[in-house]
């Protein structure tokens, strides 16, 4: 989770007085931009099959200056830390299965249907797990990007002191 402060020097304090709300849209636009950078990021870095994942990694506006960006697909979780084996009893056969068409996996045995690949990639994964591929964690210990929010709230506070005609040096 990024936390960003926004301290206040004196033209900050003096802006909150005279007109909240001008400081306060002008750095949850700041904020909103952010969050749309960690999400093009994390859809960048996912796994992709298919990109029912990336797809479904969107920011969302949780409070006031306050944005959460999440993948929301169920197995998300087990993409980022993976599954350790022995998993929790064989993962769903028929999404092994999608799986396996999408990507064109074809058996090695001509007697076997696609159907028999996926039961036995289900059952591989229910004994040995699946290796983690993290796309959130790295986003969001990125210096990078966390330096790259921080001046997107600056340029924000610097947009609302301008708009409001208070320039440093013209306190």
């Amino acid at each position: 989770m990024f936390q960003i402060s926004l301290r206040g020097d004196e033209l900050v304090e003096r802006a909150l007085r005279q007109a909240p709300d001008e400081l306060l849209r002008e750095v949850d636009w700041a904020l909103q931009r952010g969050a749309q950078e960690v999400a093009r990021e994390e859809r960048r870095d996912v796994a992709k099959a298919t990109s029912q994942t990336a797809n479904s990694i969107y920011p969302e506006k949780t409070g006031p200056l306050e944005y959460t960006v999440a993948p929301h697909t169920d197995y998300a979780p087990h993409i980022e830390r993976g599954t350790d084996g022995p998993y929790r009893g064989m993962p769903p056969v028929q999404s092994i299965l999608d799986w396996v068409k999408t990507v064109g996996i074809t058996p090695r045995d001509p007697g076997d249907s696609l159907e028999d690949v996926a039961w036995a990639i289900a059952r591989a994964i229910g004994e040995r797990g699946t290796p983690a591929q993290p796309f959130v964690e790295p986003v969001r210990d990125s210096a990078a990007l966390q330096l790259r929010i921080a001046e997107l709230v600056e340029t924000g506070k610097t947009r609302a002191l301008t708009n409001l005609g208070l320039r440093p040096g013209r306190a």
